[in-house]
């Protein structure tokens, strides 16, 4: 069997493996949230656009953005290790290059950016909007870096990590801004430190693998190497915030 046959199966058993991880993951936090629904975390949201007088639009329990991206990652996990979805398996062993990834993190990170920022307090609409509008520019820029960089040999550059920079560095800045506020003024529990900040250290993760691979040839094992470790780290950082939240709200 050749190299690339023996890592694509390999890459699909991940795929397999990590998905069913999620969804139970996901199955489990349900169960938790409906018996304990009246203890799951609240996050308030208003608006106060203009410097108009603050209007509540309510509350709603967090755990309706966070179930999503577990559920999501685990199917499509699943879709690639049953389907070989999207050509998975030629175009990430071969090209360095997975468009679904970049899907799903637009949709699953944009659920983690929208629950994080009102968890941090920033509740005026206009944050978690700019937060979700700021994932897809990260994400689309880092999936441009994939395209033009892996597979060449020359004019090769980082200039698109940089500009995925901007606004992940923008929607952060706020996080923190109205976390440390909100620290200042009412305090904040110990699985919201974890929570927040933790996202935090995962989100700054994510550059590694492309920053390791900038710097590695186009090969079938590089490319398995830098799939496994998003597989692994995708994992991680949806399991933190989703576990930290709920284990802090019981």
């Amino acid at each position: 069997m050749s190299k690339f046959a023996v890592s694509a199966s390999s890459l699909r058993t991940w795929n397999g493996v990590i998905g069913a991880v999620h969804l139970t993951s996901f199955t489990a936090l349900s169960i938790l949230s409906g018996i304990f629904f009246d203890q799951t975390l609240q996050v308030r949201i208003w608006t106060d656009f203009g410097g108009t007088e603050i209007q509540s639009l309510g509350a709603y329990r967090l755990f309706w953005t966070l179930l999503p991206f577990p559920l999501i990652t685990g199917l499509i996990h699943v879709w690639i290790a049953v389907a070989d979805a999207d050509n998975y398996s030629r175009s990430v062993l071969q090209n360095g290059v997975n468009r679904l990834r970049w899907i799903e993190y637009a949709i699953t990170n944009g659920l983690i950016s929208w629950s994080v920022t009102l968890l941090a307090g920033a509740g005026s609409l206009l944050f978690p909007i700019t937060a979700v509008l700021s994932n897809f520019v990260m994400q689309y820029f880092g999936y441009l870096h994939e395209v033009y960089n892996h597979r060449r040999t020359s004019g090769r550059s980082l200039w698109l990590i940089f500009v995925g920079f901007i606004p992940w560095a923008i929607n952060w800045f706020i996080v923190l801004v109205y976390f440390l506020e909100r620290v200042a003024r009412e305090g904040a529990s110990v699985s919201d430190w974890l929570a927040v900040i933790g996202s935090l250290v995962w989100s700054l993760a994510f550059v590694a693998p492309l920053l390791w691979r900038y710097y590695k040839p186009n090969t079938v094992e590089n490319n398995y190497t830098m799939e496994l470790i998003y597989i692994l780290l995708s994992l991680s950082a949806k399991l933190w915030l989703d576990w930290v939240v709920t284990i802090g709200s019981l």
